[in-house]
């Protein structure tokens, strides 16, 4: 009886148990513990804010061009998209995850039947495996087919007693997950991808994905580096060493070697004697890329993405090393391969319009290439039609039309704003625009695509610049827009806290200039309006305050001198060919290219200066103190120094403002004198040029003269600094 009522009690606690929610429990658990995309919490690194919606279309678009480059070929890097989708597409639509993760399983299979071209990946076929089946009984599980999702758990490898080379294969597609997701994503993505190398070194995908990476954190992180590290360089060359026959790693080779040429020339343009001695390696460097390039054109006849990089890429060599019929033979090619295909129309049209100068057909293909969703040809159109017709063109209604892409939000948002800024001379409604993106890193390394731009700007601390221009000198039209520019200040100030909250340099007004000096070189012999604006009130509105020339040599500025050529101006003068920001850590020196020219004067002509006007600080002392009368623009020294009286520190010891010995003339040499700036390095340093008001920089000695009237050809020069190796 006892016994019998035990049972009993032992029956009715069953019933409360549910065996399916302990089952269920349990493949959970297990789910939680494989090393899958979905446990791999990738968009933490994400700092932008962007949703899971917009990553996956995103993903969608490049998808769609992987495919269509490779003839609707499944390759190892769809696998790694689709795999990264799904993860993304779990958490707001499950069916949809699990369709892209199915659909990955033929490639999977391929590995074991030898099917496969990618001879490569075969050999971490249980690494694939691993992580497609896992992934596989994530998504039924998350679709509620748990039984499902059981069976396919026992197909799983045991990662435990898998070899170190099948290992590194999860380590690789890991850090093919967080290429995706920025900054941050490359970051890690590079700490998995050494760990995977590590594991399997002559698996030749995980150098190359080594160098790609460094290559990315390098645009993004020092976008104003023109070297390359050697290590970089070397991870290409070691993937293509490992495997002669794919030809990615040839292109990265050609590409990597013509970037590292060219930022070496960069770096001893201006100093004849270290491009003399640098002349024979540059050729070999341009030389080996050409070599490669025209390689890779003639056994790759059936692969348009090929073509056309390396079509691109030819047109891109300097001097006696491009080859533009090759070039437009090769891009010829990819189009009759893929002609509908938007990435090779894109190459096509900056083909024809860049460098074969027809524009024509550069309009033709960009426009192609545009209406098939390829944002950046898109750009590039709207960068065409602008400089066909500057007067007129407005691109407002197109970049309005292009927010409807939610992956490029952020692209547009900042060419809005650039354009309000640049082209209108509307602060507030640049700014409206441009708030909503301040944690882009785009701002900070700004190219705009309406304003012919040699290198980039940190677009903050440029409109920053000028707000603070426009509320000294009362640029404005009431007291509510006073307020609102006041607003903007408090907000910038934010964002740029190296900035001063009041000097300014007049950036926008030497950009501007600096454009349309490139445009007339160019054959765009037009200057708006606006720009001619800025051209005539900047000699007055640039240097209001002494102070504004200290703040710019402490940042870095470089200006010019006397039309001295470079080379003997750095051999003459050491202590001058390297200006220190202060004592900061993370400062780059620039050095200064100064061409002897021709010196464009409004007033008058006389004999120019050639030569140094003054070679020691002794030098300046001694006119200092003999109070040397002297030519300026048409007003004598004596007479300015009474005008401008604040520009003069005639009592001080060391005295830091000097008169300038300058005359209304030409100089009787062969180019013009040219003035180049160093683009700021970070949102540390704010580097400015001297435009259309001469100054001259001798460490400590400061100097302006405001009623000269030179004009010069501003270019900007980023020298590299220290900051290229990881």
């Amino acid at each position: 009886m006892e016994s019998s009522r035990h049972i009993e009690e032992i029956t009715q606690g069953l019933s409360f148990c549910n065996i399916e929610n302990d089952e269920e429990t349990i493949i959970s658990i297990r789910l939680k513990l494989l090393d899958i995309h979905f446990n791999w919490s990738l968009h933490q690194t994400r700092l932008d804010g962007a949703t899971s919606e917009k990553i996956v279309s995103e993903f969608n678009r490049k998808l769609k061009e992987m495919l269509e480059l490779d003839d609707s070929k499944f390759t190892f890097k769809s696998f790694c998209c689709q795999l990264t989708m799904a993860q993304e597409l779990i958490k707001y639509d499950t069916a949809g995850a699990l369709t892209k993760v199915l659909e990955c399983e033929p490639w999977v299979l391929s590995l074991g039947t030898g099917t496969c071209s990618e001879r490569a990946f075969v050999s971490i076929r249980e690494a694939i495996e691993y992580i497609y089946y896992g992934c596989k009984a994530f998504a039924l599980f998350k679709c509620g087919s748990t039984a499902e999702a059981k069976q396919v758990l026992l197909q799983i490898p045991d990662l435990e007693y898998m070899e170190e080379k099948q290992k590194s294969g999860i380590y690789g597609v890991k850090a093919c997950a967080f290429m995706e997701y920025g900054l941050e994503g490359f970051l890690k993505g590079l700490e998995y991808i050494s760990i995977a190398r590590t594991k399997y070194p002559t698996m030749a995908e995980w150098h190359f994905l080594t160098g790609k990476l460094m290559s990315r954190i390098r645009h993004v992180k020092y976008p104003f580096a023109t070297t390359i590290s050697d290590e970089e360089e070397n991870f290409y060359r070691t993937a293509y060493n490992l495997d002669k026959h794919e030809p990615s790693y040839a292109l990265y080779v050609a590409q990597i070697t013509r970037e590292k040429a060219y930022g070496l020339y960069q770096e001893c343009r201006y100093n004849r004697e270290a491009y003399k001695n640098s002349l024979e390696f540059l050729n070999k460097m341009n030389e080996e890329a050409s070599s490669l390039y025209m390689m890779l054109i003639q056994s790759n006849q059936n692969d348009s993405y090929v073509l056309g990089r390396c079509a691109f890429g030819m047109a891109k060599l300097p001097g006696q090393h491009k080859r533009l019929d090759l070039a437009a033979e090769a891009i010829d090619q990819a189009l009759k391969v893929s002609p509908e295909n938007p990435l090779v129309n894109h190459y096509a049209g900056l083909i024809y319009h860049r460098f074969l100068k027809d524009n024509v057909k550069g309009w033709q293909y960009l426009e192609r290439a545009a209406n098939k969703n390829n944002y950046p040809a898109l750009l590039d159109w709207l960068r065409l039609k602008y400089m066909v017709d500057p007067e007129n063109y407005d691109p407002i209604p197109e970049l309005t039309k292009a927010l409807e892409f939610n992956e490029t939000v952020p692209f547009t948002l900042t060419e809005i704003g650039s354009w309000y800024f640049f082209s209108k001379d509307d602060v507030v409604r640049a700014w409206d625009h441009l708030k909503k993106v301040t944690d882009d890193h785009r701002l900070l390394n700004h190219k705009s695509h309406f304003l012919i731009m040699k290198s980039k700007c940190n677009l903050l601390e440029v409109i920053f610049d000028e707000v603070k221009l426009k509320l000294a000198e009362c640029k404005y039209k009431d007291t509510q827009e006073k307020e609102e520019l006041m607003s903007i200040r408090s907000q910038l100030q934010t964002l740029c806290p190296q900035s001063h909250p009041t000097d300014y340099n007049n950036l926008k007004s030497i950009i501007l200039m600096d454009s349309n000096c490139l445009m007339s070189e160019q054959g765009y012999d037009r200057m708006k309006a606006g720009t001619r604006n800025t051209q005539a009130s900047s000699k007055e509105s640039w240097h209001s305050r002494s102070r504004n020339i200290k703040s710019l040599a402490q940042s870095g500025s470089s200006f010019s001198m006397g039309g001295k050529a470079a080379d003997s101006w750095r051999n003459t003068n050491p202590k001058q060919h390297q200006i220190y920001p202060g004592d900061r850590a993370e400062s780059s020196n620039y050095s200064r290219d100064i061409k002897n020219s021709n010196i464009d004067l409004k007033q008058g002509s006389s004999k120019g200066i050639t030569g140094s006007w003054r070679s020691s600080t002794g030098n300046i002392k001694s006119l200092a103190r003999k109070g040397s009368s002297t030519s300026m623009g048409g007003s004598t020294a004596d007479s300015w120094r009474k005008n401008n009286p604040k520009y003069y520190l005639g009592n001080r010891t060391e005295s830091s403002n000097f008169s300038r010995d300058i005359k209304n003339s030409k100089t009787d040499e062969k180019n013009s004198f040219t003035s180049r700036i160093s683009e700021p390095h970070s949102t540390e340093k704010v580097s400015t040029e001297i435009a259309s008001s001469f100054v001259s920089y001798q460490k400590p000695k400061l100097f302006y003269n405001p009623k000269s009237n030179i004009h010069v050809k501003p270019l900007y020069f980023p020298k590299s600094g220290s900051n290229n190796n990881l």
